[in-house]
């Protein structure tokens, strides 16, 4: 703003001409001309601003000027009128700034002059209240009629977001659903696959324990030299299927989170040597060197899970021996002092050392992937799934170890692992003095059994084996529950050998039925389908022991002695 010049002439006219000075003489507002002060704004300048306390009263004698607050114009004000009256009655801040909207000259009365007019000429008071309240009905109408049209916008706005939340609630919905679907096809497709993993295990374990079976009888029985050779490799390709359907059924264990470790007494030698006795007639074979070395700092007992280690060692020795076609293959187990607890748990360690064919760094990267195998000439040539070493890893991982390899092509490969185990004494679970194979088969050939069994070749099998290795032991077999049931009125029996998958009423109802009869009898579940969900009904429905086919004499004969050493 600037200092403005307009000739005296025109300032005086545009004061007759303004409303609220129709009434004054023409000297007074000859004088009055003389003595406004008048000033030039640019567009956009501010005359008042809006919490500004003043004291004068502008008359408009060129351009124009709006009347607004943050957001909302209240009214624009053209030459020849007036504005900021409320300055000279009251000092209370201004509600509203003024603005010109382009060049504009005023001329500004200050209070004193406004108050001398008015007890000169009183009339001049009750135009400026007319003209104060014309303008306030104006702006009122304006304010009214803008309200009515922003809350038009907000109720068209309101209508819009709820229809879009509308939408994206539907939108939700059917996500929603379309989730609930896909979370039920999962499911469907899990109990799917575990079913078909317990189908698989039975299907396969069905037919092959009545050949593991009948092989073991036969070479019980049979001592010629060239039929022992002919069965033991029968029995040996029996035991590698056992193993790769194992392989499968513990993978699908440990990706469903539910593998499971026991904390019992076990003697690492003995591990040792089961492994060695298990891989020996493979390296025989082949030519091949098998060593073990068990360091004299190793505890003589300690307590974890020693089924779980005989299968990595087998497994990382079977494949030791398997890929090595000369020099020897090396199991070393030492305490690992470099990797020692607190003094209660000791790290075992474990090295595998072959002279075979080793690997490539880009076969090595790859090596414990599931269903993975260097090549397709070395799966044509060796054989194999691809899940022994996967699932092995994964085994010392969940007991808190690790597994390395280290490998160089054609010179051989070394797999390194560790677990840490307890010392014996803290166990704190039953641990019952194992008794002496003589003693447990003589233990189990005083026993009166019932076999409820509807495969007549599994019947076979387990009588056949039983009565070989338990002379004196008296067994009777029935071929499905009803009939079980019917038996055990008639007469008392030791202990009862349970099939689960039989006609008519099957072993889980046949054992939680004698469970309801208050029968102790003790029952041991016998059945081709070890998955979890499987073990957990049998021990749900009342059963005792769980062994699964092909089963295992010596394991069988010794929870039989078990159980039945207990109850009496």
């Amino acid at each position: 703003m600037k200092p403005a010049q307009v000739p005296h002439e025109d300032v005086l006219n545009i004061l007759k001409e303004v409303e609220i000075f129709r009434r004054v003489p023409p000297s007074v507002m000859d004088e009055l001309a003389h003595e406004i002060s008048l000033t030039l704004f640019e567009p956009g300048e501010k005359i008042i601003n809006q919490g500004d306390i003043g004291n004068s009263m502008y008359v408009i004698l060129a351009g124009h000027v709006k009347v607004h607050d943050k957001e909302f114009t209240v009214a624009e004000i053209e030459k020849g009128n007036f504005f900021g009256e409320f300055s000279l009655l009251d000092d209370e801040p201004r509600s509203l700034s003024i603005t010109a909207m382009a060049p504009t000259v005023t001329g500004s009365i200050q209070r004193l002059q406004f108050y001398h007019l008015l007890d000169k000429y009183p009339d001049v008071t009750r135009d400026i209240i007319k003209v104060i309240l014309k303008r306030l009905r104006t702006q009122n109408r304006k304010i009214v009629d803008e309200l009515k049209k922003r809350q038009k916008e907000l109720e068209a706005l309101v209508t819009e977001r709820t229809a879009d939340l509308r939408r994206k609630n539907e939108d939700l919905e059917i996500t929603l659903d379309e989730l609930r679907k896909t979370q039920a096809q999962l499911v469907l497709k899990e109990e799917n696959e575990k079913q078909f993993l317990a189908n698989m295990s039975h299907e396969i374990r069905t037919p092959l324990n009545a050949i593991n079976g009948m092989t073991r009888l036969m070479l019980m029985r049979d001592q010629s030299p060239d039929n022992l050779t002919h069965l033991e490799m029968i029995r040996r390709s029996c035991d590698n299927l056992i193993v790769i359907v194992n392989d499968i059924l513990d993978l699908s264990k440990i990706q469903s989170g539910k593998m499971k470790f026991e904390r019992i007494p076990f003697r690492p030698a003995e591990s040792l040597q089961l492994t060695h006795d298990t891989v020996r007639f493979k390296a025989e074979e082949k030519g091949l060197s098998l060593v073990t070395r068990l360091d004299p700092n190793v505890p003589e007992v300690l307590a974890g899970d020693p089924t779980r280690l005989n299968q990595i060692l087998i497994n990382l020795a079977g494949n030791a021996v398997k890929f090595t076609e000369k020099g020897t293959v090396t199991i070393h187990c030492f305490n690992d002092a470099a990797h020692q607890g607190n003094g209660s748990i000791h790290n075992l360690r474990f090295s595998i050392i072959d002279t075979g064919i080793g690997m490539t760094p880009e076969q090595l990267t790859k090596v414990f992937e599931s269903f993975s195998q260097a090549s397709t000439e070395i799966t044509r040539k060796y054989g194999g799934t691809g899940l022994g070493l996967t699932i092995s890893k994964q085994l010392i991982e969940l007991q808190g170890g690790t597994l390395t390899v280290e490998s160089t092509y054609g010179t051989g490969t070394t797999f390194t692992f560790f677990i840490p185990y307890y010392h014996a004494e803290e166990q704190v679970a039953d641990t019952t003095i194992q008794k002496t194979v003589s003693e447990v088969r003589e233990k189990v050939s005083k026993l009166k059994v019932i076999m409820a069994e509807d495969n007549e070749f599994n019947q076979m099998v387990a009588v056949g084996l039983l009565r070989e290795i338990a002379p004196g032991i008296e067994i009777e077999c029935v071929t499905n529950g009803k009939e079980l049931l019917h038996k055990l009125a008639e007469k008392p029996y030791d202990i009862i050998l349970m099939d689960v998958q039989m006609p008519e009423m099957d072993g889980i109802e046949a054992t939680m039925e004698i469970r309801r009869r208050k029968n102790p009898i003790p029952i041991i579940a016998m059945t081709a389908g070890i998955t979890s969900d499987e073990i957990a009904r049998c021990k749900q429905a009342g059963t005792d022991e769980f062994v699964p086919k092909p089963f295992d004499p010596d394991e069988l004969i010794t929870k039989m002695a078990r159980l039945t050493r207990r109850r009496k």
